[in-house]
């Protein structure tokens, strides 16, 4: 297929998107059939959470809403105990699994460190979403530059 075919596709398709209106059980639908494992009452809360618009969520919103619960699914996924924090233990079988190269514990001590806000020596969910967030924005800028370094166009 014509690769200007797929990208013009690609623009209706998400402009189409954009201006389409979901119910909030229509989103409950939608993650359920994407296979997300959360518990109905949290995918539930988290959507009137975000519920800004009597019910009706714009495409825009709904990827806000994936976000958050893909955020979830990864803190429950490392939350091994489900005791609602992530030990130095589940910490640092988190690097290993998330790292190409071998991770020493003394790394893992000091990053957990960096990302414990409270000094409890977990890491809670909020600043499990920090820290997910503040590798996003490094993460922003490795991809600027890995386009700027392909980009044929100049």
């Amino acid at each position: 297929m014509n690769t200007k075919l797929i990208r013009y596709t690609f623009i209706i398709e998400i402009s189409f998107l954009q201006h389409i209106n979901v119910s909030s059980s229509g989103v409950c639908s939608i993650i359920k059939q994407l296979g997300h494992t959360l518990p109905e009452a949290e995918i539930l809360e988290l959507v009137s959470t975000m519920d800004k618009d009597n019910g009706a969520f714009a495409f825009k919103t709904f990827l806000k809403i994936m976000v958050r619960l893909n955020m979830r699914e990864a803190f429950r996924e490392y939350d091994k105990d489900g005791n609602g924090y992530i030990t130095i233990d589940e910490f640092s079988q988190l690097m290993k699994a998330s790292s190409d190269k071998q991770v020493s514990f003394r790394e893992v001590i000091q990053t957990m460190t960096n990302h414990d806000r409270t000094g409890d020596g977990m890491i809670s969910y909020q600043e499990f979403v920090s820290m997910l967030i503040s590798d996003e924005k490094s993460n922003t800028q490795l991809m600027k530059e890995a386009f700027q370094e392909f980009d044929i166009n100049g």
